[in-house]
């Protein structure tokens, strides 16, 4: 792996925030971001970040004449419940790429966080997480030979028998 001075950074980062009235009040936000640093030609790395929050009243069933004349009411009833859906969620990972000569391997590591908080009928509150690692390697030379020019009798090609 030859080191040459190349440090290159590139980034890129994204937010959207949401509101939704009516029936059903939502708000969401979203993050998302990533930073890559090339160190040289044969070294590289990019980190990611994603992040989410969604928060939303759950305005429950309507008769089929309300939905149709009066799609941004909800069930009374269903308003006393204040039933909601409530979701925050975390991602963190890594790749890492690295070149020596015509083999390229990759190595990335994961993690996610989410929790949720959902009061409906049946509260649900839990926190769960989820991780993982991983290296692949790629090469592109050939194992037996050029296939151009076959050396062992069983890569060169079946005669033809028209």
């Amino acid at each position: 792996m030859a080191l040459t001075a190349c440090r290159l950074f590139h980034h890129g980062f994204g937010a959207t925030p949401g509101r939704l009235s009516g029936a059903q009040q939502t708000n969401a936000e979203h993050l998302n971001a990533n930073f890559g640093y090339q160190f040289s030609p044969d070294a590289e790395t990019r980190f990611w970040v994603n992040a989410d929050r969604w928060r939303a009243e759950i305005s429950g069933e309507v008769a089929k004449t309300d939905a149709l004349t009066r799609p941004k009411a909800a069930n009374p009833d269903f308003v006393l419940l204040n039933e909601q859906r409530n979701i925050a969620t975390l991602r963190l990972a890594n790749k890492t790429t690295l070149r020596f000569d015509e083999t390229i391997v990759d190595l990335g590591v994961f993690g996610f966080d989410r929790h949720v908080d959902y009061p409906i009928f049946q509260y649900l509150d839990f926190t769960a997480q989820d991780y993982d690692a991983f290296v692949r390697a790629t090469d592109d030379r050939s194992i037996v030979g050029s296939l151009a020019a076959p050396t062992s009798p069983l890569m060169r090609p079946l005669p033809d028998i028209n």
